[in-house]
């Protein structure tokens, strides 16, 4: 395939605020569609893959590679909202994402910890998330609580959502979930977050929780992910 360079082209020279000038980043979402509906990304489940093929992607399944048309990606960013309302449990904690606000939250998730008292290396257990809950409450510099550690000294296959309990108890501020493990488990986490906000539909209007899914790099949707 030929590509012809592009005229005019903008580049900025050094390091500002503004990284990239307009025609840079149109050039790499340009670049970012070829690769989505060219190459595709592995998803690493069976559901997921009916959900892309059912929505117009294409779907090897020997290699699990699926490919995202480009207008199904533009589709996608168009009906992202501009503005996000992150819901606390106490309200005064309301936080409100758009345009360039910035707000701050804590590191997740550590699986290990340094010891303050001993100066000792050591696995994190529900005791520490219960403490860094409480603090990052008090921590006036926090906006949202993203899980910063994990409990190793629970059950592993209910570890989530015992995090997710701990955490939701002990603090106040909108919780952010890192480490859910299943459909399932999204589902009961849902249903502690209703239970908080008052109800289904308060949930959806109060959101006090929400969760992160993290890919693997190279473009790969693991079947934790998915």
């Amino acid at each position: 395939m030929i590509k012809g360079t592009r005229a005019p082209y903008n580049q900025l020279s050094g390091l500002g605020l503004n990284m990239f000038t307009n025609d840079e980043l149109a050039e790499i979402h340009r670049a970012t569609l070829d690769v989505l509906s060219n190459g595709g990304i592995m998803v690493l489940n069976d559901e997921a893959q009916e959900i892309f093929y059912s929505h117009g992607c294409k779907v090897d399944k020997k290699s699990n590679i699926v490919k995202i048309p480009a207008y199904l990606v533009e589709e996608a960013i168009q009906s992202a909202p501009s503005k996000v309302l992150l819901a606390a449990r106490d309200p005064k904690y309301d936080i409100v994402l758009e345009g360039s606000r910035v707000a701050y939250t804590t590191f997740g998730t550590g699986i290990k910890f340094l010891d303050s008292g001993t100066g000792k290396v050591k696995e994190t257990s529900n005791k520490e998330l219960i403490e860094a809950s409480i603090l990052a409450d008090a921590c006036e510099s926090v906006d949202v609580f993203s899980e910063p550690l994990t409990p190793r000294d629970v059950p592993p296959e209910i570890e989530d959502l015992i995090a997710a309990e701990t955490c939701m108890t002990n603090c106040s501020k909108h919780f952010h979930h890192i480490d859910c493990l299943s459909a399932e488990s999204i589902r009961k986490f849902f249903a502690m977050g209703a239970a908080i906000a008052g109800g289904e539909e308060e949930m959806r209007q109060r959101p006090v929780c929400s969760v992160l899914i993290c890919p693997v790099s190279p473009l790969q949707l693991s079947p934790e992910a998915c």
